[in-house]
């Protein structure tokens, strides 16, 4: 089976959703969007895979974004790429990865959304995890001045107004 790559908002919001270092962090006890809700949000259909699948490797994805250093990012993406053990082909349409029929496809095509952002940014800097107090959930930079530090508006001006408060004190 070849695989194709997801919209790289897409693998955020099922990192997100389904890690559990973000649930905990954010302490979330519902359950988690169905992948199925989330790609249809985007236009796009997909199957939901194993929930203890998505749950797994939305984690091992959680690592890339939340790691320190550029070195620490590849590395764990790199792991994750040993993981699904994909077989490199060649398609009329480009390179594309072969896997085995066991299940992986969702995980697989997260990690090559990932592997495909390496390329515009190979040291994966424009990744990472919310700065803001209690939330470390996994965004990409895509400003040009490369300053980003929070998953969201609502996280920048909460951690805005509480270091305001801090200061006024």
């Amino acid at each position: 089976m070849s695989v194709v790559s997801l919209p790289l908002e897409l693998v955020i919001e099922i990192v997100n959703g389904w890690s559990e270092t973000a649930r905990n962090a954010a302490a979330i006890t519902e359950p988690p969007p169905t992948v199925s809700a989330l790609a249809t949000s985007l236009g796009l259909k997909l199957r939901d895979p194993d929930p203890a699948l998505t749950a797994a490797w939305a984690e091992r994805l959680h690592e890339v974004f939340a790691a320190a250093t550029s070195r620490q990012r590849l590395a764990a993406l790199n792991a994750a790429i040993d993981r699904i053990d994909p077989l490199p082909v060649f398609t009329e349409s480009g390179p594309a990865w072969q896997l085995p029929p066991d299940g992986t496809e969702l995980p697989a095509r997260m990690v090559l959304t990932l592997a495909e952002h390496a390329r515009s940014d190979p040291e994966l800097e424009r990744l990472g995890v919310c700065a803001a107090h209690r939330c470390v959930d996994a965004f990409a930079d895509t400003t040009q001045a490369r300053t980003r530090r929070y998953c969201s508006t609502t996280c920048r001006n909460r951690a805005k107004t509480a270091a305001r408060r801090a200061r006024m004190r």
